[in-house]
């Protein structure tokens, strides 16, 4: 983070330094792309000092903390060089962190690999602007496909029609009560890929996961248990909800331009810079230095 954070003021410094350069009429566009927190957890010395490194959780907390150090020492500095005053700032994630908190080994999610559950897609969505908005807290349903929308409407800009999501800005309507949200994962299993799709609506959340031709279903009350350890169905081939199955059925239909294949068996040949980098993000696990 504070790699990122010495790029991010050295870019502001070329910017300042440009020739004919004008705060109230240029303007910039910049995505910071911290890995605090990440697996594999290892925050500094002083911060597994406070949280330990006995345990995942530990080190992950030392990472939480350490990160929002860093953040509070960025938005410091830009506040120093008066580039807070119209600027839109946004804070997300692309993805949770899991522990194994469901009782089924056969869900059990951990880090960020595994089904879609809570614990990996439930993620902060923070907007902040000095003209707008004061610790305004929106309890409605919203998805990644709605900041673009969010975004292009605080800009008083057009949305597209053909975008997906929409403005969730405090000043607009909420719309329908009924809004539902999707999500799915595609994971390769031997020579197959095994799939999984959710759509939440309210407060119940159904899951589909396909393998060899066979859907289970799961379903949870994410209001009375939101860390999804009791299936509300009887078992993984009961039949979930009518309502729920229809809408993550219209789901799958409008995405269904979306062609999966399955790599061919055999080692990937892959730099060894790039492939350190990915091995040590976690995301592969079998590719040839050749």
């Amino acid at each position: 983070a504070e790699s990122v954070n010495g790029a991010f003021l050295d870019y502001l410094d070329r910017v300042e330094s440009a020739p004919g350069f004008d705060r109230k009429r240029n303007k910039f566009f910049s995505l910071l792309y911290y890995m605090d927190p990440h697996d594999p957890y290892d925050p500094p010395a002083a911060y597994r000092k406070t949280y330990g490194s006995s345990s995942s959780r530990e080190l992950y907390d030392g990472e939480i903390r350490y990160f929002d150090d860093q953040l509070r020492a960025l938005f410091r500095k830009l506040k120093e060089r008066n580039w807070l005053n119209n600027t839109l700032v946004i804070l997300t994630s692309d993805h949770g962190e899991g522990f194994g908190e469901s009782p089924d080994p056969n869900e059990r999610f951990f880090r960020h690999v595994g089904p879609p559950m809570e614990s990996g897609v439930k993620i902060p969505l923070i907007l902040w602007h000095p003209k707008s908005w004061s610790g305004v807290q929106e309890d409605r349903l919203s998805s990644q496909v709605d900041l673009a929308p969010t975004i292009l409407d605080f800009l008083k800009l057009k949305v597209p029609p053909e975008m997906q999501g929409r403005s969730i800005l405090p000043e607009t309507p909420a719309g329908p009560k009924d809004r539902s949200v999707f999500g799915e994962h595609y994971k390769q299993r031997g020579d197959g890929i095994m799939t999984y799709h959710f759509v939440i609506q309210g407060h119940l959340k159904l899951r589909e996961r396909t393998e060899d031709g066979i859907r289970h279903f799961s379903l949870y009350d994410l209001k009375t248990n939101p860390e999804e350890s009791k299936n509300l169905l009887r078992n993984s081939q009961s039949a979930p909800p009518a309502h729920l199955l229809r809408i993550l059925e219209r789901f799958k239909l409008r995405n269904r331009q979306h062609k999966w294949t399955v790599p061919p068996k055999g080692r990937i040949v892959a730099d060894p810079d790039v492939e350190r980098r990915m091995r040590a993000l976690g995301y592969v696990d079998n590719i040839s230095e050749k």
